[in-house]
């Protein structure tokens, strides 16, 4: 057989060369012997082997391969232990069926070793196929044994892999195939670990296995994590045991690895889970806790812990409620076990060592929907009840204000009337007549009414100012001048003033009366002497201070503080202090706060007020900052010029009484009079009898068209009329806050008959 293979050419000149003789006994042996090159051709064979295959002669067989004389299913498995053959260089023993020339199927015991050349390298494969039909009951057992536990080995959903000494594949299962990444086993089978594997891969897996061959030792339940062929990267809990032959030598090892991939992405997953819930957790501004049905802590962030003052290593495992006392640990207890035996949420706030907090109880429920964890959110809603309630004393402030002004102006309207006649009646009768005196009281009355509406429309910010620059030395300079004689000798005052305390704008004489107002406070809340302190400096609020303090905008101000060491106020007093008509003394009318209020807010500024009880009070105000100089204030009134005459003066009031009361007083002084009670009515009247218009005297608000938009009007048909504005109500499109613009002439009401022809002169004699 060796010289027939090792003749050079044509495969079927090398199969049946050689001895005449040798061919013959070749020939005549029973079992079908097979000779297959390199290449998996045949190139020798003898007769038993022709009739298994169907041919007639040997020689019918060279030169074709597996592939040629085989079903295809039964040629690849042939092929396959031939490349394994080849590469292992070991013979192997298998007993295998094929379908004979007949159609039949018969068994045979195969066995294949490597063809070697004079120089020992293989050349192929020889392959002696006995057939073992008719074996004995005992053999047909074991093969059926052996059918059977190689069908629960490729059943197995573990990977399970034979090796041999040379640490090449000489069994797999398809689980084993796909854990590889290979397409099927005829890839895997006879090769070692650096022809499938990536060479680091292979390395640490060779290592395995030679020291499971030498040591004779088990590797069990080792994690072993590789990428396969497919370029997925899977782990696996892995397990190599070797195997002995017949004669007690280790003959290979089996390999068995339960892919362990998913539970170790889901271990992954449910780490990244904790790890992301842990982060959420510290990054909320709650005291956040979660626990089991039972209530003991499974979690915690770092601002529950700081609150309990432990860290959350020593809170997790404890019971949740031990961290509690009395009534707040009992309703806490009952509050969860509703959520837990409900299934729905809870909210609770209660208060704990002086701060409130908002506590909202979650129930967790699991894939079936029971609760199997319950988490509780706490948060600190201190400063948030604090700036609620800022934000509705605001409110409340804001209204009563409407409600004041709304009064305020109406009330004037009645008081001009009242005074206005009072004057008149006043002039008409005699000296010493009982019915002036009368009259003298009654105006008397008229004027603290007036004063009264004063204050309300101050509180409300609906009077006018005149504002200017301020210095707040030169202010502060005159009002310690006053301060002197009015609060007395045994209070002792002391002012502090920044030297880089700015300027700031506003009504210079309203912010006298407020210092003054304040001061009078103060003196009266230390009866028995005390400590007047008055200070001055600059001030910027950012955004921050102006969220949390409702009403205040972000900027530079001038800060003016009144403090006393007095009686001091308690909280529910404080949070009425600015109120009109409240008040805690025994006389006076509770305006003198509300006032300095709405003059402070009007002049775009900030007041505020600290107290209590015994420890004094301070009175802070904030007023724009301005780099402005100061204006120089003149004193200076306007004269009382002659009356002119023939002057026409159109009147547009909506009030019947205020406008006889003023018609009165302008005929009296020889001024011609058209009145109107409309904007409409008085342009209508202008336009039909062309009435020459010296001075347009008018209410801000009258129905229909404004006291502006009439002014306007009649400026556009009479360009030389001048105008007058009058009202008991501010706020309005002419005066923008109660502020009074440049060059607007504005009488407020209630106003006397001399106060009125006052002013109507110094506006004719200016045309």
């Amino acid at each position: 057989m060796k010289r027939a293979n090792a003749k050079a050419g044509n495969p079927r000149a090398r199969g049946r060369g050689g001895e005449p003789g040798l061919r013959a006994v070749i020939d005549a042996i029973p079992d079908a012997i097979l000779v297959k090159d390199a290449l998996g051709r045949c190139v020798a064979a003898n007769r038993a082997a022709a009739g298994i295959m169907g041919a007639a002669d040997p020689d019918e067989l060279l030169g074709k391969t597996d592939r040629d004389l085989f079903p295809a299913d039964l040629a690849e498995g042939y092929l396959a232990e031939d490349r394994s053959i080849l590469r292992a260089e070991v013979p192997s023993v298998a007993r295998e069926e094929t379908r004979v020339v007949s159609g039949s199927r018969r068994s045979f015991l195969v066995t294949k070793t490597p063809l070697l050349d004079a120089s020992g390298a293989i050349r192929g494969v020889v392959a002696l196929a006995r057939a073992v039909d008719g074996r004995s009951p005992r053999e047909e057992a074991l093969r059926k044994e052996r059918d059977l536990l190689r069908t629960v080995v490729d059943l197995l959903p573990l990977a399970v892999h034979v090796k041999d000494t040379s640490f090449r594949k000489t069994m797999t299962n398809p689980a084993d195939v796909q854990a590889v990444g290979a397409a099927s086993e005829t890839d895997v089978l006879g090769k070692t670990d650096f022809e499938v594997f990536p060479r680091p891969v292979a390395e640490a897996f060779f290592a395995d296995d030679r020291a499971v061959m030498r040591s004779g030792e088990p590797i069990v339940d080792r994690e072993e994590s590789y990428v396969n062929r497919s370029g997925d990267t899977r782990w696996f809990l892995s397990s190599k045991t070797p195997f002995r032959d017949a004669r007690g030598e280790i003959a290979g090892l089996v390999g068995v690895a339960r892919d362990i991939t998913e539970h170790r992405r889901s271990e992954a997953a449910i780490r990244e889970s904790e790890e992301t819930l842990r982060a959420l957790l510290n990054a909320t501004t709650d005291n956040a806790v979660m626990i089991a049905k039972d209530g003991t802590v499974q979690a915690c962030n770092e601002n529950f812990a700081r609150a309990y003052g432990r860290p959350a290593s020593e809170i997790v495992g404890t019971y949740l409620f031990d961290l509690m006392e009395g009534e707040l640990k009992r309703s806490r207890e009952e509050r969860t076990r509703d959520v837990v035996a409900s299934g729905k949420a809870s909210r609770i706030e209660d208060t704990r060592e002086g701060r409130a907090y908002d506590n909202n109880i979650h129930p967790i429920l699991n894939a079936s929907g029971e609760v199997s964890r319950v988490a509780i959110f706490s948060r600190d809603i201190t400063e948030e009840r604090r700036l609620q309630a800022q934000f509705l004393q605001a409110q409340k402030m804001e209204s009563i204000g409407r409600l004041a002004g709304g009064i305020a102006h109406d009330f004037n309207n009645v008081l001009q009337v009242i005074a206005g006649y009072c004057e008149l009646v006043e002039k008409s009768l005699a000296a010493g007549s009982p019915a002036r005196a009368y009259a003298t009281e009654i105006a008397r009355a008229a004027k603290r009414a007036t004063a009264l509406t004063t204050q309300l429309l101050a509180f409300s910010r609906k009077q006018v100012l005149r504002p200017r620059v301020v210095s707040t030395v030169q202010l502060l300079g005159s009002i310690e001048a006053m301060l002197g004689r009015i609060i007395g000798e045994d209070i002792r005052l002391q002012t502090s003033l920044d030297p880089k305390t700015g300027n700031f704008r506003a009504d210079p004489w309203q912010i006298e009366q407020v210092m003054l107002n304040l001061a009078i406070n103060a003196r009266d809340a230390m009866p028995n002497g005390g400590v007047l302190t008055i200070e001055a400096s600059n001030r910027v609020f950012d955004e921050t201070y102006a969220l949390e303090h409702p009403g205040v905008k972000e900027g530079s101000y001038v800060r003016i503080a009144v403090s006393d060491t007095g009686s001091g106020m308690d909280r529910e007093t404080l949070s009425h202090v600015f109120e009109p008509f409240f008040t805690t003394k025994d006389k006076g009318t509770g305006l003198g706060l509300s006032t300095a209020y709405g003059i402070v807010k009007q002049s775009e500024g900030h007041i505020g007020c600290y107290s209590e009880p015994g420890k004094g009070t301070t009175f802070t105000l904030y007023l724009p900052l301005t780099p402005e100089a100061p204006e120089a204030v003149s004193d200076a009134e306007a004269k009382a010029a002659p009356s002119l005459e023939n002057e026409t003066v159109l009147l547009v009031e909506d009030d019947e009484a205020v406008r006889a009361f003023i018609r009165n007083v302008l005929e009296g002084a020889g001024y011609r009079v058209a009145e109107a009670s409309s904007g409409e009515e008085a342009l209508s009247k202008v336009a039909s009898e062309r009435i020459k218009v010296s001075l347009l005297v008018t209410d801000v608000v009258i129905p229909g068209m404004s006291g502006k938009e009439v002014a306007g009007s009649l400026r556009a048909a009479l360009p030389s009329a001048s105008v007058l504005y009058v009202s008991g109500y501010t706020a309005n499109v002419i005066l923008s806050r109660g502020v009074l613009e440049e060059g607007v002439d504005f009488l407020q009401k209630p106003f006397s008959s001399q106060e009125l022809l006052a002013a109507v002169r110094t506006i004719l004699q200016r045309r």
